[in-house]
């Protein structure tokens, strides 16, 4: 029998993160939830560990990374010693839950909103698709090309970076709403749910991902060089390069979203540089940026910071 795991991150939000464990724990297909508290600077562990009735202390707490702190039944609680990020954190809990027996992980923010159905489709698209690692959901209020990227080339994807240029070379650089198809479209408005095909994508969104758990740990899971911002990408390169595949299925969940950059302290313009900082590190590791198209990709951020820094200021971020 499959099992599948519920991978939660928590950082200085004890509250948000017992909510979602108690959603989580309520929705048929989900095994085990493995909360996260990814080095808190509060008293978020001391929280998640009392809001967890009839914990008991982790037999195995030495493995780096993976601290077992707390278990009890259908929860465990894993603390990682620092804030690593989202990669970081996430690869604590994707191995909390292979050490658990899990052979799914669906990795979720604690501000998203999903169903037992939403579990379902993923969880089906993952185990009877062809070399199918990873699949993602659709966000509410947004289109399924918004939610799943094609992987580009360096000059596409940095200009997918800008707020600007994104919107100048949207061709180049997105997926059309005619990808997806009739049927897709069709399926995630509920007008036939019979039909959830899923379509596949270079990377889908990070707030919501169902991933295999030993073939997401084999190849090293995400980068946790990469503090925030473009672990997807990462992760689809991985996969794509493994011979493997990444989806996106017609379903739908709600992402309340920037949640975590408030509890870290990033405002709009330190989340940029936070960004722009991952992005050029994609670049030279994944993409093969050379020393003249980084000088450029640099070029390029200033303008976007100054972009930033400016909408900021005139109070529109």
């Amino acid at each position: 029998m499959t099992k599948t795991a519920l991978i939660l991150l928590n950082y200085n939000d004890a509250p948000s993160l017992l909510s979602a464990l108690e959603r989580g724990l309520s929705l048929r297909g989900i095994d085990l939830c493995v909360a996260v508290d990814n080095g808190s600077a509060d008293d978020s562990l001391q929280k998640i560990i009392a809001g967890v009735q009839g914990g008991e202390p982790g037999k195995d707490a030495s493995a780096a990374g993976s601290g077992e702190v707390y278990s009890s039944g259908r929860v465990c609680v894993i603390e990682t010693g620092k804030n690593g990020g989202y990669g970081f954190g996430n690869n604590a809990g994707v191995r909390a839950a292979a050490k658990h027996g899990c052979d799914l992980s669906l990795i979720a923010n604690p501000d998203v909103i999903f169903e037992e159905d939403t579990v379902k489709a993923l969880k089906e698209a993952v185990l009877a698709g062809e070399n199918v690692m990873a699949a993602g959901a659709v966000m509410e209020g947004r289109s399924p090309e918004e939610c799943a990227w094609p992987l580009k080339g360096f000059r596409e994807e940095l200009f997918a970076s800008g707020p600007v240029s994104r919107r100048l070379y949207k061709k180049d650089i997105y997926y059309a709403p005619s990808y997806f198809g009739e049927d897709f479209h069709r399926a995630l408005s509920g007008k036939d749910t019979g039909r959830l095909q899923p379509v596949p994508v270079g990377a889908v969104h990070g707030s919501l991902v169902m991933v295999r758990t030993k073939e997401f740990l084999d190849l090293g899971g995400f980068d946790e060089e990469m503090f925030l911002f473009g672990e997807e990408r990462v992760l689809g390169r991985k996969i794509a390069a493994a011979g493997g595949k990444v989806v996106l299925v017609p379903v739908k969940y709600r992402h309340a979203g920037s949640g975590t950059m408030k509890k870290i302290g990033l405002d709009a313009v330190k989340r940029e540089k936070e960004r722009l900082k991952s992005e050029a590190y994609y670049y030279e590791k994944y993409l093969g940026a050379g020393a003249d198209d980084l000088k450029f990709a640099e070029a390029f951020q200033n303008v976007v910071l100054f972009e930033t820094k400016l909408a900021a200021r005139l109070g529109f971020l």
